[in-house]
């Protein structure tokens, strides 16, 4: 993808650090997002760093007065809508992708065919489950960061073939959790081994209760690799 005049002004100041043959093959990218609120942070990292040409976002939510304490925007305003506009304001040349529904069995595999990375940030442990298999399948690389202990999730399914969901060393575990006619409280027991023995934080600890369902842990408590 060739540079715009815009592009390369705002991204002079990246150099040396990311090279112009590097930063032309960036702007070339197409990222996924999952879910905005979490991904908030990242996303506006890229942007900055003009890294990604195309940004395929999905989340269906509005925002809410609690979701400024990582975003600002108005109550009820669509979280796309916002990023979209978001998006526009640094770099009008850069292509929006939406899927204002979310992601579900049907769409998953379209959201993630033809992404270069996927940055998963949804707080529904069942979609982080289905997106992982689907991006394993297709053979695209997720990443997930949260803010517990500084924690960063890679998951190299471009590269690593042997790589597991969540890096589980038993792929039973997975299939198991998947199955169409798992009862919830089967469910919720396998999502119990996914989880990491590393202690957590009180904080970490009081969030994961106040999620009320075992089977929506967010990302924060599931198996990482620290960098």
């Amino acid at each position: 993808m060739p540079f715009t005049q815009q592009q390369k002004e705002r991204t002079k100041r990246n150099r040396p650090l990311i090279t112009s043959t590097e930063q032309t093959r960036l702007l070339g990218t197409r990222i996924g997002f999952v879910g905005i609120s979490k991904g908030s942070a990242a996303h506006e990292a890229l942007l900055r760093k003009g890294i990604g040409g195309t940004y395929r976002i999905a989340d269906f939510d509005t925002f809410e007065t609690s979701n400024n304490n990582r975003g600002s925007s108005s109550v009820d305003q669509s979280k796309m809508d916002r990023c979209a506009e978001r998006i526009k304001s640094i770099d009008p040349s850069i292509v929006v992708e939406k899927f204002p529904d979310g992601l579900s069995e049907d769409n998953v595999s379209k959201f993630v065919e033809d992404c270069d990375i996927i940055i998963e940030g949804c707080d529904d442990f069942s979609m982080k489950a289905v997106l992982r298999r689907e991006a394993q399948k297709l053979r695209r690389p997720l990443l997930n960061a949260a803010s517990q202990k500084g924690m960063i999730d890679v998951e190299r399914y471009d590269t690593d073939m042997t790589s597991q969901p969540f890096h589980l060393n038993n792929k039973s575990i997975m299939d198991d959790f998947l199955s169409p006619n798992l009862l919830a409280k089967k469910k919720n027991r396998i999502a119990s081994k996914l989880r990491d023995s590393r202690p957590l934080s009180v904080q970490s600890v009081g969030s994961r209760i106040d999620l009320k369902n075992p089977y929506l842990l967010d990302h924060n408590f599931q198996r990482t690799r620290f960098i």
